[in-house]
């Protein structure tokens, strides 16, 4: 199956799944860290897939005819603020696994979000058949990217609970907190002049986690551990090697 059959095939277990998420009011930071740290390998595995497309011509998608990396500048002729399609999708992968878990209730803020917040009065409304249209636009990236969606392998909620949890069978106050409290700021990829000028491993992949204002977790991807200065990756396993 495609990401798209996998998405049509679930349809409405999701739909049912995604009402529930509605209604959810708290969430175990134990599973929510765990969830960052799936959705950063994720990103950081569009981040490899692109210098892997720039560094071999022959990995080229056959829609895909430049071989050179298209950046732009948020801020005219400062490298500082330089954006690539690595950003961008990245972040649409990372933010499509966290809805997927935890709903359109949860306060996400995206280092390459439209930078249109100033028209606090006017409301955007969205009807059902534009979100999934958008839904299916973002199933297109994972398959792009070669990256596994939701669908086909699930966002992993227990990666730190031998690690976090003091009782395996109970939440703590620690642990389970009103969702309205938290706030996640998610950095796609932190180092983009780096990565356009081939320096890769100043380059990483950032989600912080903040609860009524202040700051209590987050995850590290580092998507060139096995990269060497020429861009080329080292690595002989098949499967994406990514630190988080």
């Amino acid at each position: 199956f495609s990401p798209l059959e996998h998405h049509n095939q679930h349809k409405q277990e999701s739909m049912s799944s995604e009402s529930s998420l509605q209604v959810q009011t708290t969430v175990s930071l134990t599973k929510l860290l765990s969830s960052l740290s799936d959705a950063c390998q994720r990103g950081c595995q569009v981040i490899q897939a692109v210098q892997r497309k720039r560094s071999d011509p022959k990995k080229q998608d056959d829609n895909d005819a430049s071989v050179s990396m298209s950046v732009q500048y948020k801020v005219a002729d400062d490298p500082r603020s330089a954006l690539t399609e690595a950003d961008v999708a990245s972040q649409k992968i990372i933010l499509y696994c966290l809805r997927h878990v935890w709903g359109e209730e949860l306060n996400i803020i995206g280092e390459e979000d439209d930078d249109n917040d100033d028209d606090n009065d006017e409301v955007k409304v969205v009807d059902e058949a534009e979100m999934e249209a958008e839904k299916e636009s973002d199933l297109k990236v994972f398959q792009k990217y070669n990256v596994p969606t939701p669908h086909e392998h699930a966002v992993l909620q227990d990666i730190f609970k031998k690690d976090l949890d003091t009782d395996a069978d109970a939440d703590t106050d620690l642990d389970r907190v009103e969702m309205k409290d938290l706030c996640l700021y998610i950095d796609p990829m932190d180092g983009t002049r780096e990565f356009v000028e081939q320096r890769l491993q100043n380059v990483q992949c950032l989600i912080g986690v903040t609860y009524k204002g202040q700051p209590v977790g987050g995850v590290v991807g580092l998507p060139f551990i096995s990269f060497d200065n020429t861009g080329t990756d080292t690595n002989t396993n098949t499967n994406t090697n990514t630190n988080t």
